[in-house]
């Protein structure tokens, strides 16, 4: 992982923002996209880098990080582009597009968060 706590809740902070703003409407899902990047990548949050200290941090954050995760695992790891989202072999594989992967993201948000975004 190599961040610290504070680093990483800022980290956090930002891609709840960046979340909020793309479910909400305030920026496209490809903005959205773009700012996001693969944090559970970039930053091994699934604590496959990690030291003892630093999995003690991702268990205390744990609840900020399941709407990342999710986010990651079921719309990011599965996107493909909007036109191949048609064709009968990437939907037998479970690809989806860009719009269908926004309301998934919606979906998901509103599930972890408990609330109507």
């Amino acid at each position: 992982m190599n961040i610290s706590e504070h680093d990483l809740c800022k980290v956090l902070d930002k891609l709840d923002t960046l979340v909020t703003d793309c479910v909400s409407g305030k920026i496209t899902f490809n903005e959205f996209k773009l700012d996001y990047g693969y944090p559970v990548g970039e930053y091994a949050l699934d604590g496959h880098e990690s030291n003892d200290k630093e999995k003690k941090v991702l268990v205390k954050l744990k609840n900020r990080l399941i709407l990342h995760e999710r986010i990651t695992k079921i719309v990011l790891d599965l996107l493909c582009s909007e036109q191949d989202s048609d064709k009968s072999e990437y939907q037998q594989a479970g690809r989806i597009g860009n719009k269908e992967a926004l309301g998934i993201m919606y979906r998901i948000t509103n599930e972890v968060r408990g609330n109507a975004t």
